[in-house]
């Protein structure tokens, strides 16, 4: 399945980087902090993710957006953001 039916996921180092179309709250953006080991994996008919922290999304980082070509060009866009994070630091 591609986007808008199954969830944008990009992991980077030390986050992990999620772009979905919920019901609830439309397309959105999220990036939560993630551990060395963090991975997709499957489980049964479904992938599941391993190693993030849900629990503690980095809010600043969040993103609503209206249309799928903005939620694609918005997730490239908070790739860029992340990226620039792990550089500082």
């Amino acid at each position: 399945m591609a986007f808008p039916d199954s969830p944008l996921l990009t992991f980077l180092s030390g986050y992990f980087v999620s772009t979905s179309c919920t019901h609830e709250s439309g397309f959105k953006t999220m990036v939560f902090p993630a551990g060395p080991n963090a991975r997709k994996v499957k489980s049964g008919f479904t992938d599941q993710v391993e190693g993030v922290d849900f629990k503690h999304p980095l809010e600043e980082y969040t993103r609503r957006y209206k249309t799928v070509d903005e939620a694609k060009t918005g997730h490239k866009e908070t790739i860029k953001l992340v990226k620039e994070l792990i550089k500082k630091h």
